[in-house]
């Protein structure tokens, strides 16, 4: 049995489970609790759409088909967890989609209406959750709730992206319950993590980005800690990078130093993708296709678009080669065994950046 919790949070379309669980996992991050969001609906939901402007938002929220393959992933994403998980289910799930209840011990169920409320809460029971909280989402209503044996009940109100707040005493509740189950304090799982390797210990040194960040006394990086952290490392030092990772610091100790691993919530350590570069304007595989388009002042930029809902793992890619002395900029928003393969590969580049989706500027 998996020894991490995992919370499914649950109930119809548009009833506010995205925003609840970011709501959640920006609190729990604040308070040191180890845990890991996972979005098992293949809708571009994530903490992206929610921290991004509205415009930018309906750009990054593309829905893609609940097909087998993505299933495939998603059960067995938590089903290998590394992290507790908290999982926001799709508000649609067919009876083969449940077996995603399966693979979770708790769950949080918000309806918004007496029809949806029972439907749901069958389903729940059907695969024997321990309900920690069963809410009624209404927009414009104020939060009602009342402890029940060792259940929220209520009503639960604004769950708009621009109005949830962590301390409205629903949520306050529910986190509560969370935190009463979600025990690991973040630093106990990084040193468990960081002594479970794939590598002689001592032979390559671990970047924790979370710990940086609390050494620091910061909620995020900031592009002079990019600066100073990649300046503390040694040329093609061998690192490997756990937490969770800031996409431009990556590219950057990637672009420096040799990255043997990256640490993914669902999978563990991971070696970063082989990149093979070829003369060629675009690479197409199976999941992905990569196209670099050359721009006037010696400048590219590497479009990385994915095929299908997910990008699986892959430990070798072609990818198309960039003029010699020219910048580049990676657009896309790619799992990290990617970014910091295509980083590796690209380093002899002039100049290395990626494009933040959430306002279209570059770092």
């Amino acid at each position: 049995m998996n020894p991490y919790p995992a919370l499914i949070v649950c109930g119809p379309p548009h009833a506010g489970k995205s925003t609840l669980c970011h709501a959640l996992t920006m609190a729990l991050r604040e308070a040191g609790v180890a845990h890991y969001l996972f979005r098992a609906a293949p809708d571009g939901e994530g903490n992206w759409t929610s921290e991004a402007p509205p415009e930018a938002a309906r750009a990054l929220r593309k829905k893609g088909p609940f097909d087998q393959t993505w299933l495939a992933y998603a059960v067995g994403a938590v089903a290998s967890r590394q992290l507790p998980f908290i999982v926001d289910m799709g508000g649609r799930p067919t009876l083969e989609q449940e077996n995603l209840l399966d693979q979770c011990q708790y769950a949080i169920v918000l309806t918004c209406d007496a029809a949806q409320h029972e439907e749901w809460l069958e389903r729940v029971r059907r695969h024997a959750l321990h309900i920690i909280a069963d809410l009624r989402s209404e927009l414009d209503a104020a939060d009602e709730v009342t402890l029940q044996n060792g259940r929220i009940e209520g009503v639960i109100g604004g769950l708009r992206q621009d109005r949830v707040s962590i301390q409205q005493p629903a949520l306050a509740a529910v986190l509560a319950q969370v935190r009463e189950r979600f025990t690991w304090r973040d630093e106990d799982v990084a040193v468990y993590h960081a002594t479970h390797t794939p590598w002689p210990a001592g032979s390559v040194e671990i970047i924790d980005f979370d710990g940086l960040l609390r050494a620091r006394g910061q909620a995020q990086f900031h592009d002079s800690d990019r600066d100073a952290i990649t300046a503390s490392l040694a040329d093609r030092q061998p690192i490997a990078l756990y937490g969770r990772l800031w996409s431009h610091l990556v590219v950057a100790l990637a672009k420096k130093c040799d990255v043997r691993a990256v640490f993914m919530a669902d999978q563990g350590w991971v070696a970063p993708t082989r990149v093979r570069l070829i003369e060629a304007p675009r690479c197409e595989s199976e999941s992905m296709s990569l196209a670099v388009q050359v721009e006037p002042g010696q400048r590219a930029t590497l479009r990385v678009t994915k095929l299908q809902p997910y990008l699986p793992y892959v430990d070798t890619l072609d990818a198309p080669a960039v003029p010699a002395g020219f910048s580049l900029m990676i657009d896309g928003k790619l799992p990290s065994w990617l970014l910091a393969g295509l980083a590796t590969a690209y380093a002899g580049c002039a100049s290395l950046s990626i494009l933040d989706p959430r306002n279209s500027t570059t770092v």
